[in-house]
C-alpha cells in the first residue's frame, strides 16, 4: 500500500481545530490527535469570581505536551486557573508517540500534591507504531494488531501505573487500521466484530493486567468518546469494555449545532445513557473548547451536570488559556453557580427509549426528542422498566430480537411509542410497508390545523392500522394510536429529510431530523403522547440553559 502524504489528504478534523498562530509549538506524529497551539506566556489567572459549587467539581487535564512545557514550572502555571478552582489535575504521560520524562512525571505530581490537588495520570493510546497510513480515515488512532504497538502499550501503562493510583485513557482507544496484518486476522468476519473483540483484548492483556501487576491499587478510567451511534464500528463494545474499567468517563462534547449533527443537549444525552449500563462506575464527564463559544462552552457544563456527572474534566491545560478562549473559561466560571443549583434536575429524565448495544439505524433521533423538550433517556434492553411508557426505535434491538421485546413488554402491561422502523419488524401486530415511490411531505395535518413545509422531506414508510392522530400530505399517517392487550400503543412515521449542513472543514453531513424543531406539528402529537407519563412542561424551561437556532 502507498503511503498517503499529508499534501493528498484534505483538511482533516483535528487540524481544523488548530488555535490560529503564527508560531505553533512542536507536537507528536501526524495526523496529530490534539490541534496546534502556541506557547501560553500569559500566567495571569483568566477572570471571574471563584466558583465555590457544591454539587461537583472541576478537574483539568495537561496533554503530554503540556507536561513537557508548562511541567518545569507547574506551581506558577496552574495561578492561571485559580478561579476555575480545579479540584484534580489529569497529568499525561503519553500522546502521539511522544512519552514524558518519568522523572518530570513524578516532580509534577509531587509539586500539585504539595499545593493540596488530587493527581491522576492520563494515557492516551495514538501512534503506538507507524502504521497510522493505514487507517481508513486519516486518523492517529493505533494499531491492536501490531505486535510493537502492543509491546508499547504494555510499557506506557506500567510505566504510568507506577506513578499514580489513577490513569484516565483518552477517547483514542479504538482502531480504523486495515493494514495487511488486520485484514489477515480479521478474515470472514465483519470489521466491527473484529475491532471490538481485539480492543476488548488489548484493554485486559497490555492495559488493565500489566497495571494491576505494577500498582495494585490503580484505578484504570476509560473515557468514552461523544460518537456513540458508531461505538461498535471502531471498536469500542460496552458490553465487553465497561466490566473491565473500575470506571467510565463520558465525553459529552457537543461543539457548534450549526456544523455538526450533535445538539446541544446531547451531552445529557449520553451521559444518562453510559450511567444506566454502570451506575456506579460512571461520575466523570470531559469535554473540550473546541468549535465553541461562550454559550455552548458553558451548556457542555450544564448538559453533563444535568446528566447525572459530579465531576467535569476540561480539555485541556494548554488552550482554555489562550487569548481568544479566555472569554469562554470566564462564562464557564459565571455561570457555575447557576449550574451547580440546576444539577439537582438530574432526575426529571422519565422517559425510557430502550438502545441495545451494538445497533444502527435512525441514527441521532433520540436527541432530537429531547430538544424538543420530551424528557427521554437512553437505556439498555432490561428485564423490568419502572416507567410506564416506553419509547421503541430502530436500536431498541436487532430486527430479529423486535418481536421478543414488543412481546415483553405487552407482558409487562406497558404503553409504547414506537417509530415505524421498529414496527415493520412486528408483522403480528403491525401493517407496515415502503412506499412505492419515495412520498415527498409537504404539509403535516394535526388537531384540525395544517402546517406546510417547504424542506425536502420524504416518507418511506407507511401505516396500515390503528386510529389516525396526525396526517402527512392529508393522505399518509404520522401518529397512529391503537389498543393491543392491554397496552396502549403509538405509532409514529418520521419522515426522512434529504436536507445537509456544511461541517468545519466543509464536508456536507446529513441534517437529520432538525425540521422537527422549525415545525411544532412533527412535535406536538407526540407530547400530547408524552404529556400523561412525564413532567413534559419542566423539562422544556430545563433542556438547555440557553436558546439556541437550529
Amino acid at each position: 500500500m502507498k503511503e498517503t502524504t499529508k499534501k493528498e489528504l484534505p483538511l482533516e478534523f483535528i487540524e481544523a481545530l488548530s488555535y490560529p498562530a503564527k508560531k505553533h509549538r512542536p507536537l507528536g506524529k501526524w495526523p496529530l490527535s490534539v490541534p496546534k497551539d502556541p506557547i501560553i506566556t500569559d500566567y495571569t489567572p483568566i477572570p471571574g469570581k471563584k466558583t465555590t459549587p457544591k454539587n461537583f467539581s472541576y478537574s483539568l487535564i495537561f496533554t503530554a505536551f503540556d507536561v513537557r512545557d508548562y511541567g518545569p514550572e507547574i506551581k506558577k502555571f496552574i495561578k492561571i486557573f485559580d478561579n476555575l478552582n480545579i479540584r484534580r489535575f489529569y497529568i499525561e504521560s503519553y500522546r502521539d508517540g511522544y512519552s514524558v520524562d518519568t522523572a518530570l512525571l513524578k516532580q509534577v505530581k509531587k509539586d500539585l500534591e504539595k499545593e493540596g490537588y488530587a493527581v491522576s495520570g492520563c494515557v492516551t493510546t495514538t501512534h503506538l507504531s507507524d502504521l497510522a497510513k493505514y487507517n481508513e480515515s486519516p486518523s492517529a488512532a493505533s494499531c491492536y494488531t501490531d505486535k510493537t504497538a502492543l509491546k508499547n502499550l504494555k510499557k506506557i501503562f506500567e510505566t504510568t501505573a507506577s506513578i499514580f493510583n489513577e490513569i484516565i485513557i483518552d477517547d483514542w482507544f479504538f482502531t480504523v487500521c486495515k493494514c495487511p496484518a488486520c485484514v489477515k486476522a480479521k478474515g470472514a468476519r465483519e470489521w466491527p466484530e473484529y475491532r471490538c473483540r481485539i480492543i476488548a483484548d488489548a484493554a485486559k492483556k497490555y492495559i488493565i493486567e500489566p497495571s494491576k501487576k505494577i500498582n495494585s491499587k490503580v484505578k484504570l478510567i476509560l473515557k468514552l468518546p461523544n460518537w456513540y451511534q458508531d461505538f461498535h464500528k471502531n471498536g469500542y463494545d460496552l458490553e465487553r469494555l465497561v466490566p473491565l474499567f473500575d470506571e467510565i468517563a463520558v465525553g459529552t462534547e457537543s461543539r457548534d449545532p450549526k456544523t455538526t449533527r450533535f445538539m446541544p443537549v446531547h451531552g445529557s444525552m449520553l451521559f444518562t445513557y453510559i450511567k444506566q449500563l454502570a451506575p456506579e462506575k460512571v461520575k466523570k464527564a470531559w469535554f473540550d473548547i473546541y468549535m465553541c463559544d461562550e454559550k455552548i462552552f458553558t451548556e457542555q457544563a450544564y448538559q453533563s451536570l444535568l446528566g447525572g456527572a459530579d465531576e467535569i474534566i476540561i480539555f485541556c491545560a494548554g488552550i482554555i488559556p489562550q487569548k481568544t478562549m479566555r472569554p469562554l473559561v470566564t462564562a464557564l466560571i459565571e455561570s457555575t453557580e447557576k449550574i451547580d443549583r440546576l444539577s439537582g434536575f438530574s432526575k426529571i429524565f422519565a422517559v425510557p427509549v430502550i438502545r441495545a448495544a451494538n445497533t444502527e439505524g435512525e441514527e441521532y433521533l433520540h436527541q432530537y426528542l429531547l430538544m424538543a423538550g420530551i424528557p427521554a433517556y437512553l437505556t439498555p434492553v432490561e428485564t423490568k422498566y419502572r416507567e410506564k411508557l416506553i419509547i421503541l426505535t430502530e436500536q431498541s434491538a436487532r430486527e430479529q430480537d423486535r418481536p421478543a421485546l414488543f412481546n415483553r413488554l405487552l407482558k409487562l402491561k406497558k404503553d409504547i411509542l414506537m417509530t415505524t422502523g421498529f414496527a415493520k419488524s412486528i408483522k403480528k401486530y403491525f401493517g407496515v410497508k415502503e412506499v412505492r415511490e419515495e412520498v415527498r411531505v409537504s404539509r403535516i395535518k394535526y388537531a384540525g390545523r395544517t402546517q406546510h413545509l417547504d424542506e425536502e422531506l420524504y416518507l418511506k414508510l407507511e401505516v396500515t392500522d390503528g386510529k389516525h392522530l396526525a396526517l402527512l400530505n392529508d393522505a399518509y399517517p404520522y401518529l397512529t394510536s391503537m389498543k393491543i392487550k392491554e397496552s396502549k400503543v403509538y405509532v409514529v412515521s418520521i419522515p426522512v429529510s434529504a436536507g445537509k449542513i456544511k461541517n468545519i472543514i466543509g464536508q456536507e453531513e446529513p441534517d437529520d431530523y432538525r425540521y422537527m424543531l422549525k415545525h411544532p406539528w412533527f412535535i406536538e402529537p407526540i407530547k400530547t403522547v408524552v404529556k400523561p407519563y412525564a413532567n413534559v412542561l419542566l423539562y422544556n424551561g430545563l433542556k438547555t440553559l440557553f436558546k439556541y437556532d437550529i
